[in-house]
């Protein structure tokens, strides 16, 4: 039986007439069908604050994938809101923490992506830079204006950690961040870093495959046989 890779779901609040104002559950199409192409059977998790009913979900699973979305509260790592944190949403940061704790508690395999590496970090005691722009040295683009299948900057991968068994040699990736790692959590360790310094995976050390990034493969899959690797790779470790 192919395995079950939950999903975490995101919401929106609408702006469309007959609608203003009711938050909306939504999934990218791309996480769909990244695991579909990798053998995997994505079953999305709504965003809810019950965490009884989250556990139930999660517990059906036999993996968890981390989706992206808006910026985390600060609140949640202890700082003060600075001048270029984007929008925030406490139902969808409380949805996320709950999520994560289970899953990790359950031992599930975890792919975060983006947002989801970022909240990983969190969740094990880590915290954010709220904006690139409040990093020395950071220079390169990392939210590109071209198409999201295209890669865009380089990153290098740790050679002893399982990313780079994964992605190989000359890995390039797209980029649709602001924010990024500032200290990692307990038991992480950076695997892959740009150019200019920031942090782009980080795997869970002594874990079955706990790994984030902090690019977006789903929507390289279809054009990119190394982000296919990835997804295969945590849909294999889902059986």
């Amino acid at each position: 039986m192919k395995p079950f890779v939950g999903i975490l779901g995101n919401i929106m609040t609408m702006k469309e007439e007959g609608f203003v104002g009711q938050e909306r559950g939504y999934l990218n199409n791309t996480y769909i069908n990244a695991v579909e192409k990798a053998n995997g059977v994505p079953i999305i998790i709504p965003v809810t604050t019950n965490e009884e009913n989250i556990r139930a979900q999660i517990s059906k699973m036999d993996g968890i994938l981390l989706s992206g979305g808006v910026d985390v509260d600060p609140i949640l790592y202890n700082e003060e809101p600075r001048e270029k944190l984007g929008t925030v949403n406490p139902t969808l940061d409380e949805f996320n923490l709950i999520a994560i704790k289970i899953a990790l508690e359950l031992n599930k395999p975890i792919l975060g992506i983006c947002r989801g590496l970022q909240v990983l970090n969190i969740v094990l005691g880590g915290t954010l830079y709220q904006d690139l722009d409040y990093i020395d040295g950071s220079y390169i683009k990392h939210v590109q204006n071209s198409k999201p299948y295209s890669a865009t900057h380089s990153i290098k991968v740790d050679d002893s950690s399982v990313l780079k068994e994964i992605l190989g040699e000359n890995v390039y990736v797209n980029s649709y961040h602001h924010q990024s790692i500032k200290d990692l959590g307990n038991g992480l360790r950076a695997i892959a870093y740009s150019c200019d310094g920031i942090i782009e995976a980080v795997e869970k050390i002594d874990s079955n495959f706990v790994i984030g990034v902090q690019w977006h493969p789903e929507s390289m899959v279809n054009h990119c046989d190394k982000m296919l690797n990835l997804f295969r790779y945590f849909v294999n470790s889902c059986e």
